[in-house]
């Protein structure tokens, strides 16, 4: 019986064939997983990284835009919000500012005002040739485990000669040992997938359709406000005029949409512009929506409009 998810995985690569692990490869396409097990997410980073820029301005087209990653960021980090897990990128990745996730500093777990963590770690800790620096981005009902905070500097590079002189070099690493995820490491990122596995009565987007607006359960809700405010976030009770929110995030503006009330059932779409996550209390509440899972996981992987 499966434990964990892994989703965006090689073809036959170290996940396939392991007691526990159900492996979701591209021809799977991860982004239709719907759980309910805990998660450890490798999306593709091409359309994130430095060189993304430097292709869209060599070669342009809708193809090669960075952050055109066919939502796969997105619904990885959903999953990872909603069923508990690990998604893992590269260090810098420019898809920490798109979805406006706390930034890793230093050494250890850093802790979001949503309750997710993030933190940096060198593979090269976990026997990888490169130093391949790590961001990780955690969510669970538990604390994350620690980890290998080592940085041992790699024998080995990835990427292009630098092209300052041989001393500067390393040996270059092919594409395929560069993408490779060390066994260690892979065990580490299972192993806290497993910590964060979410109990029923947590996850945001468990069955509710008998469940009463005061239940103590936290549940995704639309509010709004007669201060114009207009709410996406967790609640466990909605009973009062003040109702406090978790992971809240608000909705600046909304265009090209059938009405405020499209905000939970379809969620916001491209036009719109959403703020960062952030725990607070709407008062003054003058009505409350139930989101349907297609709105949480829009109203999840929103960008963060600056």
């Amino acid at each position: 019986m499966s434990a964990v998810a892994a989703l965006y995985v090689e073809t036959n690569g170290c996940y396939f064939d392991l007691p526990g692990v159900e492996p979701w490869d591209q021809q799977r396409d991860a982004r239709r997983y719907e759980g309910p097990l805990s998660v450890v997410a490798h999306p593709p980073c091409q359309r994130w990284g430095k060189m993304a820029l430097v292709n869209y301005s060599r070669w342009g087209g809708v193809k090669n835009m960075p952050a055109n990653d066919g939502g796969c960021f997105a619904s990885a980090l959903h999953a990872v919000r909603l069923w508990g897990g690990v998604l893992e990128h590269p260090a810098y990745s420019y898809a920490w500012d798109w979805f406006g996730l706390l930034k890793p500093k230093g050494i250890g777990w850093h802790r979001s005002m949503g309750g997710d963590w993030v933190c940096e770690v060198w593979q090269s800790a976990y026997g990888h040739k490169a130093n391949k620096a790590t961001w990780l981005f955690y969510s669970g009902d538990l604390p994350p485990p620690e980890l290998n905070w080592e940085r041992p500097v790699g024998t080995h590079q990835v990427g292009f000669q630098d092209q300052r002189g041989k001393a500067r070099n390393k040996p270059t690493l092919s594409k395929a040992e560069a993408n490779a995820t060390p066994i260690k490491f892979r065990d580490a990122l299972i192993a806290m997938a497993l910590n964060a596995k979410r109990s029923p009565t947590r996850s945001p987007n468990r069955q509710r359709k008998e469940t009463p607006m005061s239940d103590t359960q936290s549940r995704p809700v639309l509010i709004t406000t007669k201060h114009r405010g207009v709410f996406f976030g967790y609640a466990s009770d909605t009973s009062g005029v003040h109702v406090h929110l978790k992971n809240a995030r608000c909705c600046i503006r909304w265009r090209q949409m059938k009405g405020f009330m499209e905000l939970a059932t379809d969620g916001p779409n491209e036009h719109c512009r959403i703020g960062p996550a952030a725990d607070f209390e709407a008062r003054d509440v003058t009505s409350i929506a139930e989101c349907t899972e297609k709105a949480v996981k829009a109203w999840e992987g929103a960008p963060w409009a600056r």
